[in-house]
């Protein structure tokens, strides 16, 4: 079975405290509610969470929908989306190597996982040290599909602009 790897990238700053946080949560939970009332996409898409603040860390391997497990979300320290998306960039290579060498030890060369999807959900208010280095990195691999969700301060979340056909700002 071909897997659909789907990484959220969720600003879990100070700024995103209270209405912001919950509605990322919230769109988080239907989205898993969407792909549970779907017998294709449960059995093909495998998630993977990662917080980011003053650091960013994964917080859930990619595993199947249904042994994902939202976990509490606690708002500190300052939006460093650069970092963030380098730390993506390293992770998603990291996860394709062990997918490679998991597909060459059982001979399933058809089984390659599809392009990977990637949403990040942030309020906008971040800092842009490494901000550059991160964007290439991203620009530097191949996804299906990106995109960047902006959440204002009363929580409604807007998708922005095409910047690329690949990515949404």
């Amino acid at each position: 079975e071909r897997r659909l790897p789907i990484y959220f990238l969720v600003d879990v700053s100070g700024s995103m405290e209270g209405a912001p946080i919950c509605a990322v949560e919230s769109c988080i939970r239907q989205l898993l509610q969407s792909i549970a009332t779907d017998p294709c996409l449960l059995d093909s898409v495998f998630l993977s969470l990662i917080f980011f603040g003053n650091m960013p860390e994964r917080i859930t391997s990619l595993v199947s929908v249904s042994n994902f497990v939202l976990p509490n979300f606690k708002c500190e320290g300052l939006p460093m989306l650069g970092p963030a998306l380098r730390f993506l960039g390293e992770v998603r290579e990291k996860d394709s190597a062990l997918r490679e060498k998991e597909i060459h030890q059982q001979g399933a060369e058809r089984n390659r996982d599809r392009l990977p999807y990637f949403f990040c959900f942030t309020n906008g208010d971040v800092f842009s040290d490494g901000m550059e280095e991160g964007v290439k990195r991203l620009l530097n691999q191949r996804w299906g599909k990106v995109g960047f969700f902006w959440i204002n301060e009363d929580g409604r979340i807007n998708i922005g602009d095409y910047v690329d056909s690949r990515i949404v700002f």
